[in-house]
């Protein structure tokens, strides 16, 4: 577990005067005071998870600093992609057969 990383999330989620945004704080904080039971995949994705839900329905509710709302949707964006990579990493989430061997690059779509 990178201690460095949850007190970086710990910092900007204090930034934020939001009621959800105090509940994923509460949960960040009690990670960093017990780091070794938050250690692993699974752990990982429990409490990703739930601070995904807490972020998501801090921007369903609004109720946050407008000057805020870019970082909000930052959260949000990270807490799901640490979701996932976890979901990939445990095995619930497989490639399809259809899957396409590589992406489009940025010169096929004209950028």
């Amino acid at each position: 577990m990178n201690i460095a990383y949850w007190k970086h999330v710990a910092t900007r989620l204090e930034s934020l005067d939001q009621d959800e945004c105090r509940e994923a704080l509460s949960l960040v904080k009690r990670v960093l005071e017990d780091p070794e039971k938050f250690d692993g995949v699974k752990q990982t994705f429990v409490v990703c998870h739930h601070l995904w839900g807490c972020v998501t329905r801090a921007l369903d509710h609004g109720d946050f600093n407008e000057q805020d709302e870019a970082q909000v949707y930052a959260l949000e964006a990270e807490m799901a992609g640490h979701v996932w990579i976890a979901r990939l990493a445990l095995g619930w989430v497989m490639r399809s057969s259809s899957a396409p061997v590589s992406e489009p690059t940025l010169a096929e779509i004209g950028l």
